[in-house]
């Protein structure tokens, strides 16, 4: 009897070491809700697929110490209120885009200078050398948040519209553009001539619908995922800025999770971000031809075309931003474009 009464207590002491880590403790699990504002469609919505794969990948690699609840289509709130949310640790990660987290950090405003990236390759250099990093430390120091795995590339922004074919500046002026709240988008408009207009993007498909607005911008993956071509008859592919989205996390929340945890959660964002990056420039490409088959007229501006816009809107821009930030932020990212670009071309030329 004694012997069976020690073997079942070694038993129960085996049991109770494996559902308990090695230091004697049970293992905690942390659970980060992930919130975002658009569709739960990991095959359309870029946002969303950053969350999703960071799902899968961060709850593999810690063997489900961590969890990741999604929220999309705004279930808890707007990107700003996602930013808030994280900030004071109601919510773990929030997908927000560059405008919105500018509103809480201006100087992320610099990548909203209209026409300022000439290719996503040119944007990825930027976004992740020296003065991006410095740009992302600046904001942790600031708000306490962290930009998670490094900004995801939405693709390009274009113009769309119910009213006429827009080519160039002139054909945009009088047209009431619906744009975010955002001083940079608001005075690009303006110096194009149109009537900046700001409204949720929650409720834009009904201002198109009802003619509160005449058009707006977006990604063209974004246009097809909210159905804008339902309401909207002309696109033109200006590219005027390379969208940006980012997960945001607090440093506080970060800095409470064990070392070995910390790390795989940032290394899961950070290949999250990175394998998204080539998914979305196929997907933009894919949306192009989609909204051309569900009835949208698209316009691709010449050159020529495109320096008139450039020339409208960025030298207004630029003076802008210099009056709400310290200058540096904005010449130092004005500079790192230049050496992204001599760098690439350095890289592709051949060996002599």
């Amino acid at each position: 009897m004694l012997n069976s009464k020690k073997a079942m207590t070694a038993l129960m002491i085996t049991l109770v070491v494996l559902m308990m880590g090695f230091n004697g403790l049970a293992q905690p699990v942390y659970t980060i809700k992930y919130v975002a504002s658009g569709p739960a469609d990991p095959l359309v919505y870029v946002p969303y697929t950053v969350g999703y794969v960071f799902k899968n990948l961060v709850e593999d690699r810690t063997q489900g110490r961590v969890k990741v609840d999604l929220y999309p289509a705004g279930q808890l709130g707007s990107q700003r209120e996602g930013i808030e949310g994280v900030m004071m640790g109601t919510v773990e990660a929030a997908s927000v885009n560059l405008a919105a987290l500018s509103g809480f950090f201006p100087e992320m405003d610099v990548y909203g200078i209209p026409w300022l990236f000439p290719s996503e390759e040119v944007a990825a250099r930027v976004f992740d050398g020296p003065f991006g990093q410095a740009l992302e430390k600046e904001m942790r120091d600031r708000l306490g948040i962290r930009i998670a795995g490094g900004i995801s590339i939405l693709g390009y922004r274009h113009m769309t519209n119910g009213v006429r074919p827009i080519r160039t500046p002139a054909d945009l002026k009088g047209l009431k553009m619906r744009t975010m709240d955002n001083p940079t988008y608001i005075e690009m408009f303006r110096s194009l001539g149109a009537v900046p207009t700001p409204i949720a993007i929650g409720e834009t498909y009904l201002a198109l619908q009802m003619g509160t607005v005449d058009g707006h911008e977006n990604p063209a993956n974004v246009i097809e995922s909210y159905k804008f071509y339902e309401v909207q008859k002309y696109l033109t592919l200006t590219g005027h800025v390379l969208s940006g989205q980012v997960m945001v996390m607090s440093e506080a929340y970060l800095n409470s999770m064990p070392t070995d945890i910390r790390e795989a959660v940032l290394d899961a964002a950070r290949d999250a971000v990175v394998n998204v990056r080539g998914a979305a420039m196929l997907l933009d490409v894919m949306s192009r031809t989609n909204l051309a088959e569900k009835g949208m007229q698209v316009y691709m501006p010449t050159e020529a075309e495109q320096a008139l816009f450039r020339e409208k809107t960025q030298g207004p821009a630029v003076e802008l931003l210099k009056k709400s930030m310290d200058p540096k932020w904005v010449d130092g990212v004005l500079q790192a474009v230049e050496d992204a670009k001599i760098e690439i071309k350095k890289e592709k030329e051949p060996f002599l």
